[in-house]
């Protein structure tokens, strides 16, 4: 199969038959952790759900080859990069920051090391960083809500269109997955009181997201923070006053470092001192090309409401006019009838009996993002930008929520929920 799409986008043989026996021997090794993760699942069917998302996102990162754009620099960048390293001479200068896009030159150099400079076999290796990011969020929301909806946020996650298709090549995206994914599996166990063992997890996943977009980590950082303050213990989630202490006080170091990282990244003194700059000039950079449009950057608390539609939804259909902006307007009619269809569970995290830990670190985190990126003034930039939140906007769509009581005749107790 992947030797025919080869041929279709005139991909160089030799180069597509190494990022095929990567695919494969990416396959082999994940196949079992999918297994592993489907044993402990209520629902038998996850294996089938996790297989059918990584041959998406393999049929992605196929796509995603024939319109190169990033990929192809990252990976020009890195085959010269690799020449130093295959000569143990790890100290290069990559061209652009770190942290920032230099990170993501130097992992595309260590790559060509061992993909023999292979750039599909790099898309191959990225796409299996998004899946794993994937499979990990899909772990942290069963451990952390062993209530909630399984079945269906297993088939929102990995079947969704846009997280099958933008971090499935050599770019931003696919190393965001990884790092989100990490943190919030540490963040799930710390909420259900393996603090020790969580939160050296949730620091490793900040600072991989934070060598790439540490304005991201701020938001994890932040999301996490919010959860401890905000939320409260569940059948699944209880953390002991000692670990919740302990946890506290290590992410707010982390949130004081993030914070000085992020503000270096953007250029000025203090997070928050030039902060209207600093959407000026983003939406100014943004707004260029086919697909630009005046953003609703979130400078007061009555631009929220639609910055959230322009984030999450947003390009409409009337308003999408190049074949990818219209793909995303399809898709976000399709996430707007979602969030109408399952209504109750985005409610249930403003209720006392909803507001798990998991439930506000979702919330919180899609939140922050809203606020950290209305100012961008491009659905393709958007549209791509997006994967790093939709997880937890599908999340919210799966949270348990209360089941209406049975009548006394039958008994004043309450069903469970269907996990379908």
């Amino acid at each position: 199969m992947f030797a025919v799409y080869g041929v279709l986008i005139g991909t160089e043989p030799g180069e597509y038959a190494v990022g095929s026996l990567y695919a494969l021997l990416g396959a082999a090794a994940v196949i079992p952790v999918i297994k592993r993760v489907g044993s402990k699942q209520k629902h038998p069917d996850f294996s089938s759900v996790a297989l059918m998302g990584l041959g998406l996102r393999f049929l992605g990162a196929v796509a995603r080859a024939k319109t190169p754009s990033d990929g192809l620099v990252y990976h020009k960048v890195g085959t010269g990069l690799a020449v130093k390293f295959r000569s143990f001479d790890f100290v290069v200068d990559t061209g652009r920051e770190v942290p920032g896009t230099g990170t993501l030159r130097y992992l595309a150099g260590l790559a060509s090391v061992v993909d023999f400079d292979s750039r599909f076999a790099s898309y191959v290796i990225w796409t299996l960083f998004a899946f794993l990011g994937c499979l990990a969020i899909y772990v942290a929301f069963t451990v952390a809500l062993p209530d909630a909806n399984h079945h269906r946020f297993a088939v929102l996650l990995f079947c969704w269109p846009s997280l099958a298709y933008w971090p499935s090549s050599l770019g931003k995206e696919g190393w965001m997955m990884l790092g989100i994914g990490i943190t919030t599996l540490g963040a799930a166990r710390y909420f259900t009181g393996r603090a020790m063992a969580g939160t050296v997890m949730a620091l490793v996943g900040m600072t991989a997201s934070a060598m790439v977009r540490p304005h991201v980590a701020v938001i994890e950082v932040a999301a996490i923070g919010a959860a401890i303050l905000l939320g409260r213990a569940t059948s699944g989630s209880r953390i002991k006053s000692g670990a919740k202490l302990l946890g506290a006080m290590a992410f707010l170091v982390a949130s004081a470092v993030l914070a000085a990282k992020a503000a270096d990244f953007f250029k000025v003194d203090q997070l928050g001192s030039n902060l209207d700059t600093v959407l000026t000039d983003t939406i100014d950079q943004t707004s260029q090309g086919g697909a630009a449009f005046t953003p609703v950057a979130v400078r007061n608390p009555v631009d929220y409401p639609l910055a959230v539609v322009t984030v999450i939804f947003r390009p409409f259909l009337i308003e999408a006019r190049q074949i990818t902006n219209r793909l995303a307007a399809v898709e976000g009619l399709v996430l707007l009838l979602l969030c109408l269809r399952h209504g109750r569970s985005l409610i249930a995290v403003l209720t006392k009996r909803g507001r798990s830990y998991f439930a506000v670190y979702a919330a919180s985190y899609t939140a922050v993002f809203v606020f950290a990126f209305s100012s961008i003034g491009n659905f393709g930039i958007l549209a791509r930008q997006r994967v790093q939140v939709l997880p937890f906007v599908l999340a919210l769509l799966c949270l348990p929520v209360a089941a209406p009581a049975v009548s006394r005749s039958a008994g004043s107790r309450r069903r469970p929920a269907d996990d379908r």
